[in-house]
Order: structure tokens, then sequence, then C-alpha cells
């Protein structure tokens, strides 16, 4: 970049950018300064390597741009004149600026992008899958719900039964011995009818002499064991 001179006083945004190339061959450097202040300003511009050397006076309270064709990397670099007429323009109020765009900058047009392959066609196991699968996906769910009511069923009928046994407990705990062995075992009315069927056939087996009951029958040992 181009190093610019300038006095405290002076308020101003200066910068060179290369330009577009001349009719004559000879690149250009151009010059935009904002002076801020009231009064002109006077700096002076020198660089070897473009062979620049000029002095310049910005106007107070204006935009300045300058333009200048240059000879870069001569051996004997001389002071090129002006080749344009300073401007001036009227203070913005938010000034900004930017530098001249370079051909070489401006973006070029892309090139169109070759169309999308289409994707292969699906083959016959793909579209097997996607024809079973979601029936499959159907018959498992069908599947998990029944076996998830079983269960429930299932656990419903257990806890029945557990309840109906602690019932049944519950109700043995208040009962009598007797009531007890009753329901546990046979009835009384027909343990009695069996007692005395027994004694009905003993009877029938047995003789009366004098009062005295005496045996009819080598059953002296089931006798004895039934009156014992």
């Amino acid at each position: 970049p181009l190093a610019a001179a300038a006095a405290p006083t002076f308020d101003a945004v200066a910068f060179l950018t290369p330009a577009a190339v001349a009719l004559d061959g000879r690149p250009r450097v151009s010059l935009v300064s904002l002076n801020r202040g009231n009064a002109p300003v006077e700096t002076h511009l020198h660089d070897e390597a473009l062979g620049l050397s000029a002095d310049v006076t910005i106007p107070p309270h204006a935009i300045a741009s300058f333009s200048w064709s240059v000879q870069p990397q001569s051996d004997h670099p001389a002071a090129p004149l002006p080749e344009a007429p300073r401007h001036s323009h009227p203070p913005q109020p938010h000034p900004s600026p930017h530098p001249s765009p370079s051909p070489s900058s401006s973006p070029s047009p892309s090139a169109p992008s070759p169309p999308a392959t289409p994707p292969p066609e699906a083959t016959l196991a793909s579209r097997l899958v996607d024809a079973v699968g979601p029936s499959l996906l159907r018959v498992l769910l069908l599947a998990s719900r029944t076996a998830l009511l079983i269960c429930v069923l299932a656990g419903l009928g257990s806890c029945v039964w557990i309840m109906s046994r602690c019932w049944r407990a519950h109700l043995a705990l208040g009962l009598s011995p007797a009531e007890l062995d009753a329901r546990v075992r046979l009835p009384v009315g027909r343990a009695a009818d069996d007692a005395d069927e027994e004694d009905e056939e003993d009877n029938a087996r047995r003789t009366t002499y004098g009062g005295q009951r005496k045996d009819t029958s080598d059953q002296k040992s089931e006798i004895s064991m039934y009156e014992i």
C-alpha cells in the first residue's frame, strides 16, 4: 500500500487501490480521501515500487478522488502526471468509501451442475420386505396385546383364588373344634348311621341265655374289641 503523510489536523480516510488498466497499457492507482476539517489539507504521496510521487490537496468538508497512471518496477521512476482531474463531493453524514471493483474480482458464472442420477431400482428382496414389513408389524403388535391380556386375566384369577382361600381361613378361625372337625371330616349324622348298622350286625351274631350273651361264632376277638 502507498504511504500517505498528512498533518495532525488531517481528519481523513485515504487509501490507494489498483484500478482498471488504462488504454495505454499502464496500470493505474486511485486515491479517495475524506476531509472533515474546516481547512484544506495538503499531503504528499510517494511509492518507489509504483513510481508514484505526487502532492495532493483535499478541500475541507469534501470527498476527493484522484487517479494516476504509474510505471511499476522502473529503474528511473519519474513523477507521473495526474491522469484525471480532482473531484469534490458534498459531505455525507456517514461516508463509507469503497474501492472500485476490479474485473478479476467479479464472480464468474458457475457451470450448471450435472443432473442427479436416479436411484437404482429396488431389488426383489427389498420389495418383499417393504410389502411384508407392515403386515408383520401388525401381527406382532396384535400378539403382544393378546399376551398382555392373558397375563392380566391370569393375574386377576390368581388374586381371586388367593382371596377366597384367605376368606375361608378367616371363617375357620371363628369355629369351635367340633364345628371345625365336622367341616373337615364326615358329617355327624352320617357317622351315627354307620355306627347303628354295625350294632345291628353284631346283635345278629349273638344269642342271649339267662340274661347272658354268648358268642355263636368264632369272632370273639372282634366282639371283645367292639365291647372294649
